[in-house]
């Protein structure tokens, strides 16, 4: 049996791309931080960064810090992420239509794959010229060295 046809449901339905529109309908409306950075003790910090694509936080010192770009790329970079997936999500179910392929393709997967690798990349770099390793997955606690 022909994978694609069953995947499909007999051409009707591209269930994947069902999946994968939904998958990015919650990613775009989770609050939740994709990362933490906390300087100090963590029940008081001296500052605490969250941040995702789709929120950041700073506080400092208790309180905190506004910076008003940062809203809107939020809300660019949300609003961006529900209209693709709006766009998949329809192609998806019209899937019989002729014009139900140009609501969604494959090119969208080039930002996943290069994104961890420059991420790697940035990474490596800043170990090599400053010495501080921060892992891609879990938490690192550094020691600062003070020199009088």
């Amino acid at each position: 049996m022909n994978i694609r046809k069953v995947l499909t449901l007999g051409f009707r339905l591209n269930v994947l791309g069902l999946l994968a529109g939904l998958s990015l309908v919650y990613v775009a409306l989770s609050d939740k931080p994709w990362w933490i950075l906390i300087g100090g003790p963590f029940e008081e910090p001296a500052f605490l960064v969250e941040a995702s694509p789709f929120m950041f936080l700073v506080t400092a010192f208790g309180e905190p810090v506004s910076i008003p770009i940062i809203s809107y790329l939020n809300l660019g970079m949300r609003l961006s992420l529900l209209v693709i997936a709006a766009m998949i999500i329809f192609g998806s179910l019209a899937l019989g239509k002729p014009w139900s392929k140009n609501l969604f393709s494959l090119a969208g997967l080039i930002i996943p794959i290069i994104f961890p690798i420059f991420l790697y990349i940035g990474l490596e770099i800043l170990k090599a010229n400053m010495g501080i390793s921060i892992p891609i997955i879990g938490e690192s606690t550094p020691e600062i060295q003070h020199t009088l």
